[in-house]
């Protein structure tokens, strides 16, 4: 029985995905991933399904030019491996509410194409989530450079995150979150020209009490100049536009920009030990 389905769109990022796939397929839970391929000019789904069937032992189960569907053996375990070739772009929105639509999990595990999972993340999220009435799990992540280096600083996140707490700024990175697949599907992703994680994460929590967090880097998180918050400037505008679109007024979405300032600077902050 599948518990977890790891959805992992890509849009140009052949160079990075076989280190993201990699690291979904090492980890220790009844999993299957779903790789959505949102018409990458670079080919990466392709890519790597042919990366996959030169490294490891497979058994194809689809080879068409929509989707490639095989059976993996790796790290011990035999998981299941969909790559869903789009025909246009559709953008990352989309794509992920799409894996989340084929998932067969009871969890969906969303992991960004230029991210890595590391070892146990899956397991302890699904430990801390069995018997929890929270809404999602997060943790904490190592922050790499764009070449994959460790920076040596990392981010936490609160063990108990509100509604409240994320009017501070988005302490719930995308590549960290575990939901239920039923929850995700109320609440899809949409509006690409924010930042469509933080809204759906604002969503979620204005209708449910909290979502627990792990304090504990079990994510590789990949900086970029040229994502949505590779621009700090840009990143606010972005930021006081998704609390538009999530429904706050003016002077409340001011007061939510000056709070995500703060918390920025704190966020990047050296941790006391």
């Amino acid at each position: 029985m599948v518990k977890v389905s790891v959805v992992i769109p890509v849009y140009n990022q052949k160079r990075f995905l076989c280190g993201a796939v990699g690291s979904a397929l090492a980890q220790d839970a009844e999993k299957e991933l779903i790789i959505i391929d949102d018409a990458s000019p670079d080919g990466a789904g392709v890519f790597l399904f042919e990366r996959l069937l030169a490294k490891f032992p497979v058994r194809i189960q689809k080879d068409t030019a929509e989707e490639k569907r095989l059976s993996v053996t790796a790290y011990g375990m035999t998981t299941e491996v969909s790559i869903v070739l789009l025909p246009q772009n559709g953008g990352v929105s989309a794509a992920r509410n799409l894996g989340t639509k084929l998932a067969a999990g009871e969890y969906v595990a969303f992991l960004d194409a230029d991210d890595r999972f590391r070892k146990g993340k899956l397991a302890a999220q699904l430990a801390r989530m069995e018997g929890s009435d929270a809404a999602f799990c997060c943790t904490g992540r190592r922050m790499l450079s764009y070449d994959g280096k460790p920076t040596g600083h990392e981010i936490g996140t609160p063990e108990r995150i509100t509604e409240q707490t994320l009017h501070h700024g988005n302490c719930v990175n995308c590549s960290s979150v575990l939901i239920r697949r039923e929850l995700m599907l109320a609440y899809p992703m949409e509006h690409d020209e924010v930042h469509e994680d933080y809204l759906t994460w604002l969503r979620i929590l204005s209708d449910h009490p909290y979502a627990a967090g792990i304090d504990e880097a079990l994510i590789d998180y990949r900086s970029s100049a040229r994502g949505k918050s590779g621009s700090k400037v840009k990143s606010l505008g972005m930021n006081l536009k998704t609390f538009r679109v999530a429904g706050y007024g003016r002077i409340k979405s001011f007061i939510m920009l000056c709070g995500y300032i703060v918390g920025g600077i704190k966020k990047y902050m050296p941790k006391k030990h």
